[in-house]
């Protein structure tokens, strides 16, 4: 069975499961033709096939590049639940960046401070007094 065809006044073309042509136009159905349509036939499938399992090598390995981002979904569950699996799973991913940020930052500021203060004691032309001690913390 050819599941696409057109109507041949409109040139509307309709998949016979996913997009049916309307039920309350009488007649409607019997005046559509199939559409002949040979991307699908045996040899070009399997042309398609034999190019995906040459190409999955090199596609594995790009998409090894973001493992830590896979989400790993199950995609058995209801959509419902895959959405907030994923809502979930994304929030964590951000408030993880956001830490990670946040806790760079802080190390480039607390090496700039103990740069600061070792560039503070070199300009210092005269030996502290033992009171006058300043205690830096080793980087």
């Amino acid at each position: 069975m050819n599941w696409v065809q057109i109507d041949p006044e409109t040139g509307r073309v309709y998949h016979l499961e996913f997009d049916p042509p309307p039920d309350n136009l009488p007649g409607h159905t019997d005046k559509l033709e199939p559409v002949e349509d040979d991307s699908n036939d045996a040899l070009q499938v399997q042309e398609r096939l034999r190019a995906h399992v040459q190409e999955l090598p090199a596609l594995e390995q790009w998409l090894y590049r973001f493992v830590k981002l896979r989400l790993g979904l199950d995609a058995r569950k209801p959509v419902a639940e895959i959405a907030a699996d994923a809502k979930a799973r994304t929030r964590d991913l951000i408030t993880a960046k956001s830490a990670s940020a946040a806790a760079t930052a802080a190390a480039q500021a607390a090496e700039e401070a103990l740069l600061a203060a070792k560039e503070a004691r070199a300009k210092v032309k005269t030996p502290l007094k033992k009171s006058q001690h300043v205690y830096l913390l080793a980087a």
